[in-house]
């Protein structure tokens, strides 16, 4: 399976990481990563994905990860609110969740 906006299989096989062969095999094409998970999910297939999507269906035994090898795709995400905003106890209570889940990774500012 691949997603359509974040197809990370030519990359993976790039890295030299371990693959499977996709050439001649039928592929099916997703553009929203829920609906791709589910269907992996339901065992119509595999994909590549982001960890963060599938952790907790990992810890749950519903998903798999098939080898150890991992593709850093040199994306950011940054934790944004209203400017009004950045002060209120709501939000603190939020970056600090976020810092405790993501650190050392996540790059946090407030």
């Amino acid at each position: 399976m691949r997603n359509t906006e974040r197809d990370y299989w030519d990359e993976w096989d790039e890295a030299g990481n371990r693959t499977i062969e996709l050439e001649g095999t039928p592929t099916i094409r997703f553009n929203d990563s829920a609906t791709m998970l589910e269907a992996v999910k339901a065992g119509a297939g595999l994909c590549l994905t982001r960890s963060i999507l599938v952790r907790d269906a990992i810890c749950e035994g519903s998903l798999t990860q098939l080898w150890g090898e991992e593709l850093h795709d040199g994306l950011r995400y940054y934790a944004i609110c209203a400017q009004r905003s950045s002060t209120k106890r709501p939000v603190d209570i939020f970056m600090r969740w976020l810092t405790s889940e993501f650190a050392p990774s996540a790059e946090l500012t407030s």
